[in-house]
């Protein structure tokens, strides 16, 4: 089996690090739906604070850094609004080769 070259080893860091954007970038982008909803229903950040039961500054950073913050206080942001976080999968997921497989794979 060919030993990984540079390159190869390059195209995989950049693969992670577009799957880790795309990933914080859904984050800010769920986020930024929440702040829509809380201006849409005329709500304060100190309004969701206290129905979240945490300070005004937990709010303002969940706000300013959604990409800091766990997913929990995503969804507990939401429940705030009287909303739901969700995870949706596509019906039939592609299978990806396990960690275990490619070592045993290397290993042949």
């Amino acid at each position: 089996m060919k030993e990984k070259g540079w390159l190869d080893e390059l195209a995989e860091e950049r693969s992670a690090t577009d799957r880790r954007f795309a990933e914080l970038n859904k984050r800010a982008e769920m986020v930024l739906e929440l702040i829509l909803a809380r201006h849409a229903l005329g709500l304060t950040q100190e309004d969701i604070a206290r129905r979240m039961g945490v300070g005004r500054v937990q709010v303002a950073i969940i706000e300013s850094k959604p990409t800091k913050v766990s997913l929990d206080k995503i969804a507990a942001y939401a429940e705030s609004l009287g909303g739901r976080l969700t995870l949706s999968l596509p019906k039939k997921p592609k299978r990806r080769t396990g960690h275990m497989e490619r070592l045993a794979m290397t290993k042949s």
